[in-house]
């Protein structure tokens, strides 16, 4: 076994043997080679993604969630948890809609659409927000 760590790839002159007595720079190096040089193989690799992603809606969202915030199933649970599952801001259920800042890239909780897109349009600035509610205030009208 000990033979196997000194044991040099002839065509790369690296020591990463895989299973199957091959290097696995170089069965990785090929494999990539071909997927470039093979349109056919893209597509059907394309092609069966989309499928993936079709039947796995659930496994796309905690993905993109990981990749994006930060959030694994556990975290985005238990953030849902404390909010009672309801958006933080007008209290529609199931929210779904990720609100971070985008300074420090913190999550601050999970909004609905509508809300997430509000405070998105006042560019999470809280004297914009307070200049929208006085406004509101100023004009409201009074109904009969």
């Amino acid at each position: 076994m000990t033979g196997d760590l000194a044991r040099v790839c002839e065509t790369c002159g690296e020591s990463n043997w895989g299973t199957r007595n091959r290097c696995n720079t170089c069965v990785a190096r090929a494999a990539r080679a071909k997927w470039a040089s093979d349109p056919e193989l893209r597509a059907k690799d394309r092609e069966r993604l989309r499928r993936w992603r079709k039947a796995n809606p659930k496994r796309v969202r905690e993905q993109k969630l990981r990749q994006q915030y930060g959030l694994d199933r556990a975290a985005t649970e238990a953030l849902l948890l404390s909010q009672q599952h309801r958006c933080p801001i007008c209290k529609r259920a199931e929210p779904d809609c990720v609100d971070h800042c985008h300074v420090t890239g913190r999550v601050r909780g999970i909004l609905c659409r509508p809300c997430n897109v509000a405070l998105g349009q006042f560019r999470d600035d809280p004297n914009l927000v307070l200049s929208a509610i006085a406004y509101l205030e100023d004009n409201q009208r009074v109904h009969p």
